[in-house]
């Protein structure tokens, strides 16, 4: 490609389909994975250029079903994926080693993409808490 963008891997009758690496040279991001009919589906690893790796299912490029993330900051999100965000059941685990649960029957668990300061979280009582993330104390309240 004229930008210096790349792929390798396989074709079916001229399609990207099957296993195969791209490089976008305008974002630096690279996959490593299962491709459709040019779109990214199935399982593959994304290398962003911020450093952050999100390993799992994609569906018509986008980040769907299964998958882990791992952040520059190296706080991580294993579990469920819809619509390139991050939803329904899964576990959080950050820089400062909290971890948490979203099978909180009380609560559905709720990320904001941009800003990752207030998380909503199951403990083994089962209460749901709120943590502070932005201070290694963990600040605390229940609800």
């Amino acid at each position: 490609m004229k930008d210096g963008s790349f792929y390798e891997g396989e074709f079916k009758d001229g399609e990207i389909v099957g296993h195969g690496f791209k490089y976008w040279a305008s974002t630096r991001n690279t996959y490593s994975g299962q491709f459709y009919m040019g779109e990214l589906e199935g399982y593959g690893v994304m290398r962003y250029a911020d450093g952050s790796i999100y390993e799992g299912q994609w569906k018509n490029n986008k980040r769907e079903g299964q998958g882990k993330i791992t952040e520059a900051d190296g706080s991580i999100f294993e579990g469920e994926f819809y619509n390139h965000k991050k939803h329904g059941d899964g576990k959080y685990t950050s820089r400062y080693s909290i971890q948490s649960s979203s099978n909180c029957s009380r609560a559905i668990l709720i990320f904001e993409m941009q800003s990752i300061l207030m998380l909503l979280i199951s403990v083994v009582m089962g209460q749901c808490m709120k943590v502070d993330l932005s201070t290694a104390r963990g600040m605390a309240m229940v609800f």
